[in-house]
């Protein structure tokens, strides 16, 4: 699952084997992240769930992060983040990789890009990289 960071456009991903919206012990918490906007959908949202919250939601709930919901039936109020699914797409499965290793590879290459070769023009013709700074608060697990 990507994520974008809004401040500067920088494509986060997780190898797929890992949990995709959870850093590992051995990563940030990216820039402090004081809010994550989501669709009201599965894993960001459960039907059944109380406030309509997901374990995934508590989670990012107790670390501090508050949720902001788009309206349902509304994906241009997280437009930034459908674009970049849509060039993502383009990109990385049309063809698909042969076997989930070499598509991986291909979603690999496409985070590489996109932070580090592609220009964002929302950046001043920078790239990510160029911006990004990462945050000194490390991810020890939730508090006790």
């Amino acid at each position: 699952m990507p994520r974008v960071s809004c401040s500067c456009a920088k494509l986060w991903s997780r190898p797929a084997k890992t949990s995709p919206a959870r850093p590992s012990n051995d990563c940030s918490v990216s820039e402090a992240w004081l809010a994550i906007r989501s669709d009201n959908g599965v894993p960001f949202a459960s039907p059944t769930g109380l406030f309509n919250l997901s374990k995934l939601s508590v989670w990012w709930l107790r670390l501090g992060i508050a949720i902001e919901r788009i309206k349902p039936g509304h994906p241009q109020q997280n437009g930034r983040h459908e674009r970049m699914h849509l060039t993502l797409k383009k990109e990385t499965t049309r063809p698909p990789g042969s076997n989930s290793l070499q598509q991986q590879d291909r979603f690999d290459a496409f985070v590489h890009e996109f932070n580090t070769e592609r220009p964002h023009e929302a950046l001043g013709m920078k790239c990510p990289a160029q911006l990004y700074t990462a945050s000194p608060r490390r991810y020890d697990g939730l508090p006790s």
